[in-house]
């Protein structure tokens, strides 16, 4: 499994530092996942209180 996650990371290490474009698209992709899935969990916890 680790294997995985360093062979993607150097996958995307390679693509930020060749293409500025894929490093946007994947900050864009980070803020998506964090709002679904972050944000959600933190307006439940607000609505417990």
């Amino acid at each position: 499994m680790f294997w995985i996650i360093t062979e993607l990371g150097t996958i995307l290490f390679v693509s930020i530092v060749t293409n500025p474009f894929a490093e946007i698209f994947f900050v864009v992709m980070l803020d998506n996942w964090a709002t679904q899935v972050v944000v959600p969990k933190a307006n439940r916890r607000i609505d417990m209180k």
